[in-house]
C-alpha cells in the first residue's frame, strides 16, 4: 500500500482507508490453525495456472483439513471428493483421478508426476496396482519417449504376466 501511495501521491487520499481483515499470528486452536491453513490454500486456487501435480497437492492437504473437521463433529454436506471438486473448479473424476494417485502412487511414481514425467492419466493408471508393479512398469518406461496411459497399461500387463511366468514356474518346480 505505500508503495501504491508513493506511485500514486496525488491520489495518495484515497488510501486513507483500506478493508482488511487482520488476523492474530498465534494459534488458540488446532481448529485456528487448520482454518487459517485452508485459508491460505483456498487464496491460491486460482492465481496461476497449476498443474495437476500441485492440484494433486492441494486436494490432498483440503481433504485432510476437512476429514479433520468432520472428526471434530462438525457436519460436511455431501462427498468430500466432489466437494472439493466443485470448490477447486475441476471435475468430480479428475478428483477421484487426482485422490486416487495422493493414496495408492509409489514414491517413484509420485515424484515423476510431480516432475511433469507422467501425465494425469499415466500416473492414475500406475496407481491402480501394486506399488511393485507400479516400479518395474516405470522403469520399463524409462526408454518411452512419451509416457502415455497407454503405453502404461501396456506395462504394467508386461509386468502381470512376467509375475504369472515366475509364479508357474515356481509351481511347476
Amino acid at each position: 500500500i505505500a508503495r501504491i501511495v508513493e506511485r500514486n501521491a496525488p491520489n495518495a487520499p484515497d488510501f486513507a482507508y483500506i478493508p482488511c481483515i487482520v488476523r492474530g499470528k498465534t494459534k488458540n486452536t488446532e481448529a485456528d490453525a487448520m482454518k487459517e491453513y485452508e485459508d491460505l490454500i483456498d487464496g491460491n486456487l486460482f492465481n496461476r495456472n497449476k498443474s495437476d501435480a500441485e492440484r494433486a497437492k492441494e486436494l490432498q492437504m483440503k481433504k485432510r483439513i476437512l476429514e479433520k473437521r468432520k472428526q471434530n463433529g462438525e457436519r460436511i454436506p455431501g462427498k468430500i471428493l466432489t466437494l472439493l471438486a466443485s470448490e477447486m473448479n475441476i471435475s468430480p473424476h479428475q478428483a477421484k483421478k487426482l485422490d486416487t494417485i495422493n493414496r495408492k502412487a509409489s514414491d517413484s511414481v509420485k515424484k515423476a508426476f510431480e516432475q511433469g514425467e507422467l501425465s494425469t492419466d499415466a500416473a492414475f493408471e500406475l496407481s491402480r496396482t501394486d506399488t511393485e508393479t507400479q516400479d518395474e512398469a516405470l522403469k520399463q518406461l524409462e526408454t518411452e519417449p512419451s509416457k502415455t496411459a497407454k503405453a502404461v497399461r501396456t506395462a504394467i500387463q508386461k509386468q502381470h504376466q512376467e509375475k504369472e511366468k515366475q509364479h508357474e514356474k515356481s509351481v511347476s518346480k
